[in-house]
């Protein structure tokens, strides 16, 4: 933010350590922490217009809306026990003689786990190439609406 010296027009203004902003020159009334959000910085001052005194955040709050979209999502507690039975699965089992060697149920439950497990890789696996496929179009959709751009300035 630069400002002229009111005793001296020649120089810019530095702020000391007793200058103070206001809330009223911040869109939510105080600063935001977040670089990217519009009132990061002071921006409301008595000598703009109205019309631009109202800054829209909806575009700030899409962005932040898209960024926890993509964010990866928390293991599930059945995810750890699949991944555990997982490790474990080379262990040998202890079979007390006399009992009946037929099948476990607990293997039963382990293959749905692992069932679960692939399934969750491959559809992960899916969703990453769509997200590549789709910031690949967006790149041609903006070179292309560019190139549309120049033809029509020319």
């Amino acid at each position: 933010m630069k400002r002229m010296k009111l005793d001296d027009p020649s120089q810019l203004w530095e702020p000391k350590d007793h200058n103070r902003l206001c809330c009223e020159y911040f869109v939510r009334g105080e600063p935001s922490e977040d670089p990217e959000h519009p009132g990061y910085v002071p921006s409301l001052f008595c000598f703009t217009p109205m019309a631009k005194t109202r800054i829209d955040t909806s575009r700030y709050q899409r962005r932040v809306q898209r960024r926890l979209a993509l964010t990866p999502v928390p293991v599930d507690e059945n995810q750890d026990i699949a991944a555990n039975a997982l490790l474990h699965l080379n262990s040998p089992k202890f079979v007390d003689k006399g009992t009946d060697p037929g099948p476990d149920p607990k293997d039963a439950r382990l293959k749905e786990l692992e069932t679960q497990v692939n399934d969750l890789a491959s559809n992960y696996s899916s969703l990453q190439q769509e997200y590549q496929r789709l910031l690949e179009e967006n790149r041609t959709l903006k070179q292309e609406l560019g190139e549309k751009k120049s033809h029509i300035q020319i």
